[in-house]
Formats: structure tokens, sequence, C-alpha cells
């Protein structure tokens, strides 16, 4: 990919010792491609520091992220997805307030497509997947951008469908989850009054004997 997309070629290739790059095969593959193998030594992070420093940062991000959005942990794969593309499409003074998308690309990003992550959208349904007593559209929550189909990743909660479209419409000032965390902690708050609460003696009906 690097030599057709960039033309460029990978000279070095540095591991922590990871098992599934300890192969024969493997080794033989990355240096018949004229690129050096080198590990680092056991149980020493450090010499991966900057690696390492940016892995624990994205982890961070994205478990608040899933954390305020109350998403399932199911999705950690798509709010990684997302936190990184923002990171390549985000300013940067390193670069001279430049993106990672343009130093790669040497092109500014495109906007046109970014949306606020886990807002309630409504994916237009096709038309083997509705009936005319049907509604048109599905509701769902903002999961990432898919680059590969130009379109949206989409989740159904209520059918468990995951969904990719580009005609999605889309209420960015509603989180998706948010009404449903609301009722969570109305209800949580209603039964913890009920159970505390003492009705007096005499308003408690007896059985006749």
């Amino acid at each position: 990919m690097n030599h057709n997309q960039f033309n460029a070629k990978i000279k070095i290739f540095r591991t922590d010792c990871a098992r599934e790059y300890i192969f024969i095969t493997i080794r033989y593959i990355i240096q018949s491609h004229g690129t050096l193998f080198q590990q680092s030594c056991p149980c020493t992070h450090e010499q991966n520091g900057v690696a390492e420093s940016k892995h624990r940062h994205i982890l961070e991000t994205a478990c608040a992220m899933l954390i305020s959005s109350s998403l399932p942990c199911i999705f950690w794969a798509e709010v990684v997805l997302t936190y990184v593309n923002l990171i390549n499409i985000t300013p940067s003074s390193v670069l001279a307030d430049k993106t990672l998308h343009e130093h790669l690309y040497s092109s500014p990003p495109d906007y046109n497509m970014l949306r606020t992550f886990e807002c309630t959208c409504y994916v237009l349904l096709p038309l083997d997947e509705r009936t005319k007593l049907f509604a048109r559209s599905a509701k769902c929550v903002l999961l990432d951008i898919n680059s590969e189909h130009k379109g949206y990743h989409c989740y159904d909660p209520l059918a468990r469908h995951l969904l990719i479209s580009h005609h999605v419409s889309f209420v960015e000032d509603s989180p998706y989850f948010f009404f449903h965390l609301k009722m969570y902690i109305f209800c949580h708050h209603l039964i913890h009054h009920l159970l505390s609460f003492r009705f007096p003696i005499d308003l408690i009906p007896f059985a006749p004997t």
C-alpha cells in the first residue's frame, strides 16, 4: 500500500516482541522486501516510547468517549476509528498548522461528511426492507464515517442492526442515548425513593381474619 499509494517503502519494521511477528514466514516476507526487522527488548516499553504514548492516549480518549456517550463497549473499535480520524484532520502546530492528512496526501481534508459523534440519525431503508405500512427510515445512532463506502456507519439499537448508508438525516444536537440515560436515572431515583419511603401504620391495609 505504501508503494502504490505514496510511492514509498518501509525501511524498518519494529515490534515489541509480539508473538504474531516471531514466525519465520513473517520475517522472511518482511526481509524479502528489503525491510529491516527490529524488536525491542522484552519488558522494555520505553524503547517504543512514542508509539506507547500515542497508543495510551488513543485508548484513554476512546474510553472517555464511550463513557460520555453511553455506547455499549462492543463499539470500542468504531470509537477508536472516529478519534483517529479526528486526529488526522485536526491542524497541528508541529506541522505548521497543517493536518496529518494534508501532510500525507498533499491536499486538505474534506470536512463535508463530518458529523457529531453518537448523535441521533435516521437512515433511509432500502425498498426490500420496508413496506408501505412501515416507516421509511430507522432511528439509529451514528458510529463513524465508513471511508470504504463513502457513507456512514450507523447502529439501530432496537433492531440490533448495523447499517451502512449515504442517505442519512442527522439531528446533531440530540445524542441518541441521552434520553434513555435520563429515563434510567429518573427510574433509579424513583425506585430508591419508594423503597426508602415508610407508609403510616394506619394506612397499611390488613386482610380480615
